[in-house]
């Protein structure tokens, strides 16, 4: 089964495709009404009729196209509105037990309130939870979780930071796990960084917020 970020990336590669087809399309359509209109006289009754026949059904198919770019783009999820801490604490709240079960503690979270941003509150969440899995998978008893948020630079910060009581997970890892993660980020404007030290590993993920949106 897709997840959310995969079900994302595959529709907008479709409507990457389908729109690079419609541009061809019209290319062509305007190169045969450039030819139709340079025709021979008259005399050439059969030639001029076969390029007016040629560009109606260049026409026809970039009608076609057009349908399916817009049909193809009803599927992708424009960028909304999500508040941060809502989604923090949606996504913890069902964790919580995990978490106890792992004896992990969560510190936090910490830092701004009331901040919103330009991204999709469902595939929000879902980073989040990826986030914190890729971080947790090579955990052990009694290490620590802070969580932070914070706005400055024009971007909105939401870190995530694993204190070890051993070696912490490769960053290579980590990175490896939040590919679609990034990418999604990346669409929106924003991007994620992971750093290690020799007690912590760390995820910063930054966005755009809402209000700039447009500009970020």
């Amino acid at each position: 089964m897709l997840s959310p970020f995969d079900m994302c990336f595959t529709w907008a590669g479709i409507h990457a495709r389908t729109r690079s087809m419609l541009n061809r399309l019209s290319a062509l359509t305007v190169q045969m009404e450039l030819l139709e209109e340079a025709a021979p006289p008259s005399g050439e009754v059969s030639f001029g009729q076969t390029l007016k026949a040629s560009r109606a059904e260049l026409a026809e198919a970039s009608r076609e196209a057009r349908a399916l770019v817009e049909a193809v783009g009803a599927q992708l999820p424009g960028a909304k509105v999500a508040d941060l801490n809502s989604a923090i604490s949606d996504t913890l709240a069902p964790l919580h037990r995990f978490l106890q079960r792992r004896e992990t503690q969560l510190v936090g979270p910490t830092g701004d309130g009331n901040l919103e941003v330009a991204v999709e509150p469902e595939l929000l969440r879902f980073a989040i939870a990826a986030v914190i899995d890729a971080l947790l998978a090579p955990a052990v008893a009694g290490e620590e979780l802070h969580v932070q948020t914070e706005q400055r630079l024009g971007k909105v910060m939401l870190s995530f930071r694993l204190l070890t009581r051993r070696a912490p997970p490769e960053r290579a890892a980590v990175e490896g796990q939040l590919t679609s993660v990034r990418s999604w980020l990346e669409m929106r404007g924003g991007g994620i960084d992971v750093s290690a030290a020799a007690d912590r590993v760390s995820v910063l993920l930054t966005m755009c917020p809402a209000t700039d949106g447009e500009r970020c």
